[in-house]
């Protein structure tokens, strides 16, 4: 048995040596170990009490589909075992089919494929997002840079240096892009709530995928900023003020 079986009919009792029957059986079970819990019903499932027989105890369990299940070293990749396996099924029984061949990773994955899909769905979504969000603020601080051109130019006329005026828009571009990152990063932390349901072994507010989102969103932020800045600051400044 498992151990929430044991725990669900002998709670803080050693179960070694008890009895138990099985519903529509005659005969009393005697426990001979305990098991660790094992989520048999897919990650979201749960742990359930369950038993582990002897198939010779009861042979009319497998007069259905028969699972050979195939143990080998963790250097040793399963899908080069295929064609062997099946042949020492063949060689045993000719008439015995050898379908439905997975790997144990296969297995675990599948009561998770549809979650798998969708996250994967979004996922492709959020990248483009991001992709668009990125491009956006990219326009949007360059343009605006752009249409500083005659002050930066009025500044350097009037002696200032080119380094300090470069800080100087730069940071001011760069303040609003940290408004905006931070206003975006509470608004997802909420958001993130509702797609908790969807998630396995991951937190709704993942570090390494927040950290990851505000690096390139900052990055794109600066760099909007730094290459308009200083395009203008190395133009003439009478040139610049000529055309303005």
């Amino acid at each position: 048995m498992n151990e929430e079986l044991a725990r669900s009919y002998w709670p803080g009792q050693d179960p070694l040596g008890k009895q138990l029957q099985i519903a529509g059986q005659r005969e009393w079970r005697t426990v001979v170990g305990v098991a660790g819990d094992v989520l048999s019903q897919g990650p979201y499932g749960g742990f359930n009490p369950e038993m582990y027989i002897p198939y010779q105890q009861f042979p009319w369990l497998m007069e259905g589909p028969k699972h050979l299940v195939v143990r080998m070293s963790a250097t040793v990749k399963p899908e080069s075992l295929v064609h062997a396996v099946t042949r020492e099924i063949h060689r045993a029984d000719k008439t015995q089919p050898a379908a439905d061949i997975a790997t144990m990773e296969e297995i675990a994955l599948e009561p998770m494929k549809q979650q798998r899909m969708v996250m994967a769905l979004l996922a492709s979504f959020a990248g483009l997002a991001l992709v668009l969000s990125a491009l956006g603020v990219y326009g949007v601080l360059s343009y605006s840079i752009a249409q500083r051109t005659r002050e930066i130019a009025l500044r350097l006329a009037l002696g200032a240096d080119r380094g300090s005026v470069l800080r100087l828009v730069v940071g001011s571009g760069a303040r609003l892009a940290i408004l905006g990152i931070v206003a975006g990063t509470a608004t997802a932390l909420i958001l993130t709530r509702l797609m908790s349901g969807l998630l396995y072994s991951v937190r709704p507010a993942d570090p390494a995928t927040f950290g990851a989102v505000t690096f390139v969103m900052a990055a794109t932020s600066i760099l909007a900023c730094y290459i308009p800045a200083s395009r203008a600051t190395r133009v003439d400044p009478l040139v610049s003020l000529r055309y303005e």
